[in-house]
């Protein structure tokens, strides 16, 4: 049986796990453009989740990167195929964070005309 200061350090342990998860669609977007982020508000390791596609409209493979912390953060190109509604998890990754980063996943070149760029993060605080 647990005692009252386990069921304490229980409740303490569960507020600190934090998730955070975004999805965003961009149309046509200009080099550089973000297509979606999150901002973290806890420093800790965090396993990042990247799922990114196209939606009705494809473009150039491999057009989208995954930045941790700003303009020169760049972490990874994320290999995403010119397939019509294709979005499918790309990446996973652990990273250690400060409080308050971004991650964001953003265009690199220029999107053609009506191409549907998406993309999904999921960051999960695994440790402090």
């Amino acid at each position: 049986m647990a005692s009252i200061a386990d069921y304490n350090q229980m409740v303490a342990d569960a507020a600190d796990e934090i998730t955070i998860q975004n999805t965003n669609s961009v149309i046509a977007p200009a080099a550089f453009s973000t297509i979606t982020a999150v901002t973290l508000s806890k420093a800790g390791l965090y396993e990042i989740m990247v799922a990114a596609g196209y939606g009705a409209v494809a473009d150039v493979v491999d057009n989208m990167e995954l930045i941790i912390g700003g303009v020169s953060g760049r972490i990874i190109i994320i290999p995403v195929q010119p397939v019509v509604n294709a979005e499918r998890i790309s990446v996973t990754l652990r990273v250690r964070v400060t409080s308050g980063q971004t991650i964001a996943v953003r265009s690199i070149l220029a999107g053609a005309v009506t191409s549907d760029y998406r993309a999904t993060i999921v960051a999960k605080r695994v440790l402090d």
